[in-house]
C-alpha cells in the first residue's frame, strides 16, 4: 500500500474512531488523535516521496553520499527506519515545501500528552485535533499535492472533518463573545485571553462560573488572577528570536502580586490593577522592580565613576 493509500486509511481510522468516541466510547477519542495525526505526517512523507529522486530517499532516516564506478558523487538511504516529526519539518523547510507547523505543533503537543500523562475527558482535544487537521489538509493538499482533499480522503470522511471543524468554530465563537462581554472596555484582556490555553490539556474553550473560568475540556477551574496571567503570557511573553532582534520586554512580574501580567507600556498591572511602577523619574519606561530606567542607571554609574 502506498503511503498515500496508508495516509487515507490513518485518517478514516481516526474519524470512525471520533465517531466512536461521540457515540460513548471515549477510549476511541486517545486513537482518533494517535491515526489522525500519523496519518497527517505519511500525507507529508508522501510528498517527500514524490520529489526523491530515486526510491525513498528524502524519507530515509539516514543519508549518504556515496560515488559510483564511474566516479558520480550520489546520496543513497540506508536502512529501513524513516524520519519523524522533527526531521519531516527540516527537510520540508530545506526544499521550500509549505505546512501549517503551528497547528501541526499544537496536534503533536495534545498528541503526546495522551501518550505520556494522565488524560481526562479527552473529547474537546479530539474535536481540536480534527478542527487543526482541516485548516493543515485544506491548504497542504491543494498547494503541495495539486489535489483536493476529498481526492486523497474522500467525501465521507473530509464532509465529517468539515462538519466538526464547523462546531469547533461555533464554540470558539461562543468563548470569544464572551472574553468581548466579560471586558468589553478592556482591549488588551481581549487581546490576552484570545490565546488562553487550559494549563492542564492546553484546549482554548472556556465557559465561565461566577468569578472563574472553566475549561470546557478538562474542567480545571481558573482565578481570575491566574487566568489574567496565564493569558498574558501565552500572548505577550517574547521568544528567543524577537530578543534576538532587539525586542525589549512588554510585560514583566508585577512588584505588588507577583503575577507576570503587568504591561509596562500601560505602566499597569491587569492581574491587580496595581500602577506607576514603570515609570522612571525621567519619564521613560523602567522595570517595575529598579528604582530607575537604564539610562539614569548608567548616568549614575557615571557620575559615581567620576568621584
Amino acid at each position: 500500500m502506498s503511503l498515500r493509500d496508508n495516509a487515507k486509511v490513518s485518517i478514516e481510522l481516526g474519524v470512525e474512531d471520533f465517531k466512536l468516541g461521540v457515540d460513548g466510547d471515549e477510549k476511541r477519542f486517545i486513537s482518533s488523535i494517535r491515526n489522525i495525526y500519523a496519518g497527517i505526517l505519511l500525507l507529508f512523507k508522501h510528498k517527500l516521496q514524490l520529489l526523491s529522486p530515486s526510491s525513498d530517499l528524502l524519507i530515509t532516516k539516514k543519508i549518504s553520499v556515496v560515488r559510483d564506478a564511474n566516479g558520480v558523487i550520489g546520496f543513497k538511504g540506508e536502512g529501513k527506519k524513516t524520519i519523524d516529526y522533527d526531521e519531516i519539518k527540516e527537510r520540508f523547510k530545506s526544499l521550500n515545501i509549505s505546512a501549517d507547523w503551528g497547528k501541526m505543533g499544537q496536534i503533536r503537543d495534545i498528541r503526546n500528552n495522551l501518550e505520556h500523562y494522565e488524560h481526562t475527558a479527552p473529547k474537546e482535544q479530539a474535536k481540536k485535533i480534527i478542527y487543526d487537521t482541516f485548516l493543515v489538509l485544506k491548504d497542504f493538499i491543494v498547494r503541495e499535492l495539486d489535489e483536493t482533499p476529498v481526492d486523497i480522503l474522500g467525501d465521507i470522511t473530509w464532509e465529517y472533518i468539515t462538519a466538526q471543524k464547523n462546531i469547533y468554530q461555533e464554540e470558539r465563537k461562543a468563548w470569544e463573545d464572551l472574553i468581548e462581554a466579560e471586558f468589553d472596555d478592556e482591549a488588551r484582556i481581549q487581546d490576552a485571553l484570545y490565546n488562553l490555553t487550559c494549563p492542564e490539556c492546553d484546549i482554548d474553550l472556556f465557559i465561565k462560573t461566577a468569578d472563574k473560568l472553566k475549561c470546557k475540556n478538562c474542567g480545571k477551574e481558573l482565578e481570575k488572577e491566574d487566568y489574567i496571567e496565564l493569558a498574558f503570557q501565552n500572548a505577550y511573553t517574547l521568544s528567543v528570536r524577537d530578543y534576538k532582534h532587539g525586542a525589549s520586554e512588554i510585560i514583566c512580574k508585577c512588584p505588588e502580586c507577583e503575577r507576570e501580567a503587568y504591561f509596562i507600556e500601560d505602566d499597569r498591572c491587569y492581574a491587580c490593577d496595581a500602577s506607576g511602577h514603570a515609570r522612571c523619574d525621567c519619564g521613560n519606561y523602567k522595570e517595575p522592580d529598579n528604582e530607575k530606567c537604564d539610562d539614569c542607571a548608567h548616568m549614575d554609574y557615571l557620575m559615581s565613576q567620576d568621584d
